[in-house]
């Protein structure tokens, strides 16, 4: 809504404008906006012992920016390579919003403008993670090196997307394809 205010522009138009179209993101867009017959996964909520493969189309109060989103693997892929490339921000704002905000006292927040900054064997790791009805996701990028592990399920109440994210990294770098952390 400060968005809206401030531009003047509708809050998806804005996104489509600022960030989607200069990314090429051609499938990500507000969940109200779906074109008919648009494919979409079918998200699967955990309920007590069972999955429940029918759960709300959006969980109460996340049908805005957060739980009203949609995308897909290519198109967050295609995030990733145009924010490295600075064709969404330019490294100045890049690494502002990748440093951890100061809490009153003068320790850090653990979080930047958007981002949990966390800091492992000397590399500096962040990420941001996220869930609605049927659906979680985690988005994790290491500053030290071109990086980025993009994991999107249709599950929630029992996917640990973090978890996940690193047991792929645990793999991977077993594999040598990575250096080690």
């Amino acid at each position: 809504m400060a968005a809206e205010a401030v531009t003047g522009t509708d809050y998806w138009d804005l996104l489509e404008r600022r960030f989607f179209r200069p990314a090429g993101m051609r499938s990500t867009g507000p969940r109200n906006r779906l074109k008919p017959g648009a494919r979409m996964a079918s998200g699967h909520f955990w309920n007590d012992d069972r999955f429940d493969d029918n759960p709300p189309a959006s969980a109460p109060g996340s049908t805005w920016a957060a739980g009203g989103l949609l995308s897909t693997a290519a198109d967050m892929a295609r995030w990733s390579i145009a924010l490295d490339h600075g064709r969404i921000l330019g490294s100045a704002a890049r690494r502002a919003m990748w440093q951890p905000a100061p809490l009153a006292d003068g320790r850090p927040a653990g979080w930047g403008y958007g981002w949990q900054v966390e800091t492992a064997g000397g590399r500096t790791i962040v990420s941001h993670g996220g869930g609605t009805a049927g659906f979680s996701c985690r988005y994790r990028r290491d500053l030290s090196e071109p990086l980025t592990t993009i994991l999107l399920t249709n599950q929630n109440g029992r996917a640990d997307p973090k978890t996940m994210t690193d047991a792929l990294l645990a793999a991977i770098r077993a594999e040598g394809l990575i250096a080690p952390a």
